[in-house]
């Protein structure tokens, strides 16, 4: 039963590590396509007009 958990939390782990990896990546994408960032790190639009935050 403990190696089962551990085999579980081990995947997590890892499941956790590719979804970071994943976000810190799209992140970059739009930072690069965007060039502008509001205060909480999201992308947002270019145009004031459009709503603000994407």
């Amino acid at each position: 039963m403990d190696k089962a958990v551990k085999t579980v939390i081990d995947k997590l782990k890892q499941l956790a590590i590719a979804v970071n990896n994943d976000s810190a990546r799209i992140e970059q994408v739009a930072t690069i396509s965007d060039g502008r960032r509001d205060y909480s790190g999201r992308s947002y639009s270019l145009s004031p007009l459009s709503g603000g935050i994407g």
